[in-house]
């Protein structure tokens, strides 16, 4: 696996909000498809749940902070 740093990934920001896109496995289509409507009946966007779901998970292993 290559390691790209952090800086040359690719992102758009207008304004203030990140943009990005994705991509789902076959495989995982379903699970995707219940996740997105676990967080719109919760009314969290998928970029918050990202970012909330890496804080608690990975962080802490992976940040240099």
């Amino acid at each position: 696996m290559i390691k790209t740093p952090v800086s040359i990934l690719s992102k758009y920001r207008p304004n203030y909000n990140l943009i990005f896109s994705g991509s789902v496995r076959h495989k995982d289509e379903l699970d995707y498809q219940e996740l997105r409507q676990f967080l719109t009946l919760n009314k969290i966007s998928l970029g918050s749940y990202l970012v909330d779901s890496y804080r608690e998970l990975d962080q802490l292993s992976f940040s240099k902070r």
